[in-house]
């Protein structure tokens, strides 16, 4: 017995020596049989006769030992059979979601959610619950969206021994960044983790590639939630590289474009604009408008900040009105937010281009829905961006009676906004004196002193109104100061 259990424990994997080693602290009363598992699992030539001096009952725990373990590794593979099923489930669900077919993923996760929870895979459980929620919310229905998440924050803090320690920060951090706290703790302690991993240039070699790249996606996303750019950017190449040489299978197929998708995202936001350039390029011979319309418009809004940051205002033309076209033709492909942040890029596209007129007409075609479906600080966006435009074309006239309809928008919705009222006193206010360079030179160095006492940022930093009032005061391009200001955020 004692080889034939040595050889048994030596024989096991990682996980199924972990998973035993579970399975058994969950059962009441003595273990020595635990004690001596240790022992023989870390010794390559194990001394017996000390064990059993050591051990009074070493025959005895000695068996039952070897049949603990068999037993456990019969139930450790029949879960992996179920996780093998349910991973499946879960790439079936996103291909789903990506074709808009909300109610069949709903029933596929419906079915997944049973699973998971049967089998305590719950890490997998919350990806379902995830899943579920976004559903939920594409299909408008805000109260099951609402009970969803309230679902996956429950599951994370009363299963949190179960799912693991480091499983249970990544899917936090997923969580919280997704539904908008950002630079919170666990985002931090994880990326200290990882920044360790990747100064001794260790990886993940324990665990499989698919695994991996999840550990490597949830640290990227910590990596956006407390704005550490240039680690994104290190672990988005990672994760690619993870990926390459992978094309043929079909987790790569049916999750290469997020993680694409998170790639180009990091490294614009690393002031990378000549890589991000590159990937883009060739991921819009893979991602057709045709064949994948959500993941097409996301690569042109990249295309169209990298236009703005290089002041290419010939390509960034063509691009904008090809988004704007797009977003009119297929409403719903991509969430309202999302949108509305597409929208205000395209028409600071047009105004770097001085193409007032395609800027003011999409302004107005976005207000006259945007009441509705958008909240206030986009819509104020909006009626703020449209006033300025008519200020730079001399339209005093107009500028007077927006700005009054827009302080009345103001007052019906709280009236809290100071740094609006100041723009749009300033716009009312010296829209016949435009002309007089002296006088204005010094009435926007005014406006900026007194900006500075609010948040001018709009739309998660599509737009800042002091670079606006920047490239008054120093006659730079609008371009150019915005380069400038995102460099430095």
């Amino acid at each position: 017995m004692d080889n034939r259990l040595h050889e048994l424990i030596q024989s096991l994997t990682k996980n199924e020596k972990r998973y035993f080693t579970l399975s058994a602290n969950k059962k009441g009363g003595e273990k020595n049989y635990l004690q001596i598992f240790s022992q023989l699992e870390k010794s390559a030539t194990p001394d017996i006769a000390k064990l059993k001096q050591r051990f009074t009952n070493y025959d005895n725990a000695a068996r039952y030992l070897y049949d603990a373990i068999l037993k456990s590794m019969r139930d450790y593979h029949s879960k992996t059979f179920s996780y093998n099923i349910l991973l499946d489930n879960l790439a079936d669900v996103q291909f789903l979601i990506e074709k808009n077919l909300y109610k069949q993923a709903l029933s596929q996760i419906k079915t997944g959610i049973e699973l998971a929870a049967y089998n305590e895979y719950y890490a997998l459980q919350i990806e379902f619950l995830d899943a579920q929620q976004y559903v939920y919310r594409k299909l408008g229905n805000t109260e099951d969206a609402e009970s969803t998440y309230s679902q996956i924050l429950k599951l994370l803090e009363t299963q949190k021994n179960l799912i693991g320690t480091r499983v249970h920060e990544n899917k936090v951090v997923g969580v919280y960044y997704k539904y908008g706290t950002t630079k919170n703790k666990m985002a931090q302690t994880k990326l200290k983790s990882l920044n360790k991993i990747l100064e001794t240039k260790k990886t993940f070699s324990s665990v499989g590639r698919i695994n991996k790249i999840v550990k490597y996606n949830s640290s990227l996303l910590a990596g956006f939630a407390t704005e550490d750019y240039p680690m994104a950017s290190k672990i988005s190449d990672l994760i690619m590289g993870e990926l390459e040489g992978w094309q043929k299978s079909d987790y790569y197929k049916k999750k290469h474009s997020s993680f694409f998708l998170n790639h180009i995202a990091a490294k614009i936001n690393n002031n990378e604009f000549a890589n991000a350039k590159t990937i883009i390029n060739d991921a819009k011979l893979e991602y057709t408008r045709d064949k994948s319309p959500e993941a097409y418009i996301k690569l042109l809004s990249y295309e169209i900040e990298i236009c703005i940051n290089d002041a290419d205002v010939e390509q960034g033309l063509v691009v904008a009105t090809d988004l704007i076209k797009i977003l009119n033709e297929t409403p719903g492909i991509v969430p309202d937010r999302i949108v509305a942040y597409i929208t205000a890029t395209c028409i600071l596209m047009y105004r770097i281009a001085n193409d007032y007129k395609n800027a003011l007409q999409t302004i107005n075609l976005f207000l006259q829905s945007a009441t509705k479906k958008y909240s206030e600080d986009v819509v104020l966006f909006a009626k703020l961006f449209y006033l300025l435009l008519h200020f730079e074309q001399g339209n005093a006239t107009l500028v007077e009676y927006h700005a009054r309809a827009t302080l009345r928008y103001l007052k019906t919705n709280g009236d809290k906004d100071l740094l609006a009222h100041e723009l749009i006193n300033f716009l009312k206010n010296n829209a016949y004196e435009i002309s007089n360079e002296k006088l204005m030179a010094e009435r926007y160095a005014n406006l900026k002193l007194a900006l500075q006492k609010n948040n001018a940022i709009f739309l998660n930093g599509a737009f800042n109104f002091n670079w606006w009032i920047d490239s008054k005061i120093t006659g730079k391009p609008l371009s150019a100061i915005i380069a400038e200001g995102k460099k430095t955020k």
